[in-house]
């Protein structure tokens, strides 16, 4: 999950940057569900 974490801190350290990046969004998201499925 290390790839998620590099995402997830990038995020949130670019997010205003980024803003309307439709591939950021896209990858950052399936790292929030692949968390999300992985506590079942």
């Amino acid at each position: 999950m290390s790839w998620c974490g590099d995402q997830l801190s990038s995020g949130v350290n670019h997010w205003i940057s980024i803003q309307q990046s439709a591939s950021f969004k896209f990858r950052f998201h399936i790292c929030i569900i692949l968390q999300f499925l992985s506590r079942y």
